[in-house]
């Protein structure tokens, strides 16, 4: 019998302006795995030019997000929040809860300063985060591991995401600014043969200035940010 999901909240990030069924579908997708509960943040990122479509846009997100919910079992709450405000919103959530960061797919668009704010808070946070891509490129054999200890790399939350079976691979964490790198060998072998996900350790990503949406988007792969310590719970 496959695991069932954790009993684990979630809140997932999302943005009003973004407008992507296959990001949404691949996002409640990776949601559904770690629980059946999911709140979803979806932040006003439009100007004040835009501000009167506002309303009928968001309801449209709110009643296609919930139909894609249905499909999957999830019981899905949808709350339309100014930028500042989900900030705050951030900050109260309990240390065990998982955010989940769906990025725009457009590089401008993860530019935007709401977004830039949006990501700068989560890399501060204590919680763990996950990074989702567009879609997923494949379902690889491996997860790729920058971690101090491998109690962080065998989390039940990352058998959940990832999968049964997987090959974990541990690496320094040099080798993170070498997957940025275009024509580096690192990063040439990992789109040859994508993994299943990406997994770093909290501390060494608030050590380092490598934008995690992008290597999610850019590579089409999952990076989950953990926290060492933090408690899955248990399975349902």
């Amino acid at each position: 019998m496959a695991d069932q999901p954790l009993s684990t909240d979630t809140i997932l990030i999302s943005f009003l302006s973004q407008d992507d069924e296959q990001s949404e579908l691949t996002t409640l997708a990776l949601v559904r795995r770690m629980s059946r509960n999911c709140r979803i943040l979806l932040i006003e990122d439009r100007d004040s030019a835009e501000a009167s479509q506002a309303g009928g846009v968001a309801h449209e997100r709110a009643q296609r997000l919930k139909q894609f919910a249905d499909r999957m079992d999830l019981a899905l709450n949808v709350t339309v929040c100014e930028w500042r405000n989900s900030l705050e919103e951030l900050r109260k959530r309990a240390v065990d809860d998982v955010i989940v960061l769906n990025p725009p797919k457009s590089a401008l668009e993860r530019q935007t300063l709401v977004f830039r704010q949006v990501e700068k808070l989560l890399r501060s946070l204590p919680n763990d985060v996950l990074y989702t891509p567009a879609q997923v490129a494949n379902e690889g054999s491996e997860i790729m591991a920058f971690a101090n200890s491998l109690s962080v790399a065998n989390t039940k939350r990352l058998a959940q995401l990832a999968g049964p079976d997987k090959q974990l691979n541990t690496f320094k964490f040099e080798g993170l600014a070498e997957i940025t790198q275009p024509h580096s060998s690192m990063r040439l072998d990992l789109q040859a043969h994508p993994p299943a996900m990406l997994l770093i350790e909290h501390a060494v990503a608030r050590q380092t200035t490598i934008t995690y949406s992008r290597l999610a988007a850019v590579l089409e792969v999952p990076v989950l940010v953990v926290t060492p310590g933090s408690d899955d719970g248990d399975s349902n």
